[in-house]
């Protein structure tokens, strides 16, 4: 057994009590729920986990109506692109409308991608686009991902508090004073945070995002307040850290609001370490700290959006609504 299956073995062990996650339908053997993120429908259809992983088709549904008396054109809609660098997901293909050739861009916060389409509208109509990604869902380990060929942090970013990691607020600073007062390296210390994250904030719905600060005020939060918390931890210790915002899902079809997870990354001895503080008390999920399985897909980093468009003088006049379906495309076992 691995170190790092050793720790994983270790870890789920704890704190394991039967419950139900009302906010995403799914059966947990913990306390935690996940939390509610955005407001768009998402259809899940996985495949039998295994070790050998799955294939899914991740495919956005994009309506735009134009309600007024004259085309808008162009119009561009840009849409995220799901995180290609990621150690569980690999992008293998993505398709679109024949004929279009939309422009491939990098979002500001320095790692995710999305791409642009020039659209044309006309008057009272509506147009219809679909866009599918195909991604490769495989179990992954510490061990692998230290094998992994060195990363760049994207400078200082994620290293400043943020909306939602206020990595500069007191009640922060205080916590990461006392964790870095009992472990000496950055590794010991960012899984210290992660540790802090995952026994000390209590389980809590909330109707929104409310980060680090409040979870530390109050005592809780949903999945949202267990990343945030991690990550402002880690940057009051000088380690960078960002949020990832991601599809998570069962192994029988379900549909709720995407994406309905948040969790993390830490950068240590020159890769990006994804973290789980809210899922790791569960061991049918099968994440935590630099691990994890084939259970949800990683759409956007911090820093990025879901989807965008422009010119946005039009107003009302412009009805958008993206819907999105995730199918299996790996057969179950007889």
């Amino acid at each position: 057994m691995t170190v790092s299956a050793m720790r994983r073995h270790i870890g789920l062990a704890r704190n394991a009590k039967l419950s139900y996650c009302v906010r995403c339908n799914l059966l947990l053997t913990s306390l935690v729920p996940v939390g509610l993120v955005f407001g768009m429908s998402l259809l899940v259809t996985s495949a039998l986990a295994s070790s050998s992983g799955r294939r899914v088709a991740l495919t956005a549904i994009v309506s735009i109506n134009n309600l007024s008396e004259q085309p808008v054109s162009p119009y561009y809609f840009q849409l995220t692109i799901p995180v290609a660098d990621h150690p569980q997901q690999r992008l293998v293909s993505l398709d679109y409308a024949a004929g279009e050739t939309p422009d491939r861009k990098q979002h500001k916060n320095g790692t995710d991608e999305y791409l642009e389409f020039k659209w044309t509208i006309p008057a009272h109509s509506t147009v219809r686009r679909e866009v599918t990604f195909v991604l490769e869902l495989t179990p992954y380990e510490e061990d692998a991902i230290v094998a992994r060929p060195l990363q760049r942090t994207s400078d200082a970013r994620f290293l400043r508090a943020t909306p939602l990691v206020e990595s500069d607020a007191p009640e922060v600073r205080t916590i990461a004073n006392q964790l870095m007062a009992r472990h000496a390296l950055p590794q010991d210390r960012a899984r210290a945070a992660y540790e802090y994250a995952r026994t000390e904030l209590k389980v809590r719905k909330e109707a929104e995002n409310r980060g680090a600060l409040y979870a530390l005020q109050t005592g809780g939060g949903d999945c949202t307040e267990y990343a945030a918390v991690f990550s402002a931890l880690s940057r009051a210790m000088g380690i960078p850290a960002r949020m990832t915002a991601e599809f998570l899902f069962g192994d029988d079809e379900s549909r709720f609001s995407q994406p309905n997870h948040h969790s993390a990354e830490v950068f240590l001895d020159g890769r990006w370490l994804p973290v789980d503080p809210n899922l790791a008390v569960d061991p049918s999920f099968g994440y935590g700290y630099g691990f994890g399985g084939a259970r949800k897909v990683v759409l956007r980093r911090e820093g990025a959006w879901v989807w965008s468009s422009w010119p946005k003088v039009h107003g009302a006049n412009i009805k958008i609504q993206v819907d999105w379906s995730v199918r299996s495309l790996t057969t179950k076992a007889r």
